[in-house]
């Protein structure tokens, strides 16, 4: 039965169910036109393709007791080389340290006396590493003593090693010189190899009191060169440091957040000495500098630095360096970023996946009234040239008021997306926390894509600490820096996550090794937890079924009998799809989900597991709802008025073309036509 140009064509019943479904069209047509206006104007709008949420307790992650201080830091690693992330928390004297251990799908275990990490001694900060080079990640903790200066009370630093079991011996008492026993105010700990024998020396921060590096020897025993490194440690207050070789010349130089002083940009000379250089590149700046976030945030191959502050003097260093000349702009004020508040930790990611990245900080401070309620920060990436950032921390809920610390990106839950883990303190009732902040995709979101590679040699420096990984995709590059030791006294995971946008592959893996070594490989597939060598690539399908590359048809809009979902996997490894459960509304036949049957009850979750052809097995759950149209329901309500008036005036356009449509001549008068 058909409508076909006027309503004598049909007897009346028919022609009102004809003109009846075609005003149901419209209506439908009218939605989607309101859809597309949010994806066209979304900017406009403010909306947020992504949101953190709190996930804390649901990932078993509790509150705990944090030294007293300025601050305490959080290292997150994959110590049991599971392939996921774990959390080492230093916590309060009396109180035992924490360990929790990645159970997979984003749930933890506290285990930390199971694996005989649990000291009384008190510890702020801690760096995974392996100081010995048999590839298994060892541990240091320090604490202080602070705000006692001048009691008996002395700081504590203790040196853990991993056992061929997992578990943990302490192994301080036979590592030279490797100790710290000031009354002052211990800070962060960074790695890096500074000779380039392939062993990771240790930078210790101090704030009040003189900072510490220690060349590892090699054989288990650390050496103190801090009197012949050329640094000139018993004049700084050092929050943080941070190795990168900035020049290119092989060697790793460190690069220091002073407070109460400048900054430092020591040049390796070789000989375990260096020279600061930080006037000549454009980096001096003194003021209460605190922590640093490195990252290319331009794609233009060499990584920039964001410091934080005290407003107004966040300083984000875009690195102009040419050849081995180096300098630095500071663009923090033209990106309106250089006032966040009092500022502590800081870090890099690409929050959507698409290529760019965003910048998160927290802040706070509680002496003070005007920052006492702080709020956390979030800028995206908007790209463009020059790029430009906007704050958008309501829209995506990073806009906590507590007292912020340490600030890490990890993607803890292996879903293809950096999740934030932030240290923090509700001031009022002196609680700390480990937040884990998931980040979530939002409605109408793209499904972009991702990679994340993870750089593992042979040798001392298994990790590949310092080398720098890019990955190209059309006329695009982009490129990370594998760190030990970031932020504001925080450690990130030994990899690098990028977002490819609706990229399905990479055309050039690039790893810059640590002695200047270079691998390339090409079309590697996305959506994929790469572990790359110099030798070639293994790797497994990590994400939602959605961030694997879903084709849905139709994409949005009311799913009729017959539409389906297929499943692709990364280019290069094959995959076997099973679908336990499955039955009655959807039929599935390999990669694919076919619908036949659709009623409006039809909701369901799919669960798809899956076999990626080298040994690698997943569980992964799609979410498909039939015969229903997905609005944004989680827009800011300022965001939902805009669009419900978008809407209607849609509609009221969709309503006017109806009445005038030829074929329903009828339509919006009453009708004299008899049923």
């Amino acid at each position: 039965m058909r409508c076909l140009t006027s309503k004598l064509d049909l007897p009346a019943p028919a022609h009102k169910l004809c003109c009846g479904r075609m005003a149901r069209l419209t209506l439908v047509r009218t939605i989607w036109l309101a859809f597309m206006a949010q994806l066209i104007f979304g900017s406009s709008l403010s909306y947020a393709t992504f949101q953190f949420t709190d996930a804390s307790v649901d990932a078993g992650v509790e509150p705990y007791d944090m030294i007293p201080g300025l601050g305490a830091g959080v290292a997150v690693a994959d110590f049991d080389d599971d392939g996921d992330i774990d959390i080492f928390v230093p916590t309060a004297p009396d109180t035992a340290d924490r360990l929790y251990v990645n159970l997979g799908g984003g749930a933890f275990e506290e285990r930390a006396a199971e694996r005989g990490l649990d000291s009384l001694d008190g510890h702020r900060t801690a760096l995974w590493f392996d100081y010995d080079g048999d590839h298994r990640l060892d541990l240091v903790v320090a604490g202080d003593c602070y705000p006692e200066v001048d009691g008996e009370c002395q700081g504590t630093l203790a040196l853990y090693r991993q056992t061929v079991d997992g578990n943990f011996e302490d192994t301080t008492s036979q590592a030279g010189e490797l100790e710290f026993t000031d009354l002052g105010h211990v800070a962060g700990i960074a790695a890096g190899d500074i000779d380039g024998d392939g062993y990771h020396d240790l930078f210790l921060c101090s704030w009040l009191f003189e900072s510490r590096i220690f060349h590892n020897n090699g054989d288990g025993t650390f050496d103190d060169i801090g009197s012949t490194s050329g640094i000139e440690l018993d004049s700084l207050q050092v929050w943080m440091a941070l190795f990168h070789d900035f020049n290119g010349d092989g060697r790793q130089d460190i690069y220091l957040v002073v407070d109460f002083g400048q900054d430092q940009l020591l040049l390796n000379q070789g000989g375990n000495s260096f020279v600061n250089v930080a006037s000549e590149a454009g980096m001096n700046f003194g003021a209460s500098e605190m922590g640093v976030a490195p990252g290319d945030y331009d794609n233009d191959g060499d990584i920039d630095l964001f410091v934080t502050n005290i407003n107004p003097d966040n300083r984000f260093h875009r690195n102009d360096s040419s050849g081995g000349t180096l300098t630095f702009t500071n663009i923090a004020t033209a990106e309106g970023m250089d006032a966040t508040g009092w500022a502590w930790g800081s870090t890099f990611l690409d929050a959507n996946n698409d290529g760019l990245l965003d910048l998160a900080v927290t802040n706070g401070y509680f002496t003070t009234p005007e920052y006492r309620e702080d709020p956390s920060v979030f800028f995206v990436n908007r790209g463009g040239s020059p790029v430009t950032f906007d704050r958008v921390s309501d829209e995506v809920g990073f806009n906590d008021t507590l007292w912020g610390s340490a600030l890490l990106a990890a993607d803890y839950n292996r879903d293809g997306r950096q999740d934030l883990i932030e240290i923090s303190t509700l001031i009022s009732v002196s609680t700390s926390y480990v937040r884990i902040l998931r980040n979530n995709p939002q409605p109408m979101a793209p499904t972009n894509r991702f990679l994340v590679v993870k750089p593992r040699q042979d040798g001392p420096n298994h990790r590949a600490i310092g080398a720098l990984v890019r990955v190209s995709t059309g006329a695009t590059t982009m490129t990370r820096l594998i760190t030990a030791g970031t932020s504001f006294m925080g450690q990130e995971p030994a990899e690098a996550h990028f977002g490819l946008g609706g990229a399905t592959l990479v055309d050039v893996l690039t790893i810059e090794w640590p002695n200047g070594d270079i691998s390339q490989f090409e079309n590697v597939g996305a959506n994929q937890l790469i572990t790359a060598t110099r030798e070639g690539l293994s790797g497994q399908l990590i994400g939602s079924p959605i961030n694997q590359g879903i084709i849905s048809n139709p994409p949005l809009g009311f799913i009729e009998e017959g539409a389906t979902w297929v499943l692709t996997a990364p280019v290069g490894i094959g995959h076997s799809w099973t679908w336990p459960g499955a039955a009655g509304n959807v039929t599935p036949d390999g990669n694919t989900l076919t619908v036949v049957d659709v009623d409006d009850t039809n909701l369901g979750t799919y669960r798809v597991e899956f076999e990626d052809g080298i040994g690698g097995k997943g569980v992964v759950e799609l979410e498909i709802t039939l015969n229903s149209l997905l609005l944004p329901g989680s827009l800011p309500a300022a965001d939902r008025w805009v669009l419900g008036v978008l809407a209607v005036l849609l509609l009221g356009t969709g309503y006017a073309v109806l009445r005038k449509h030829p074929r329903c001549p009828g339509v919006g008068k009453r009708s004299r036509v008899s049923e």
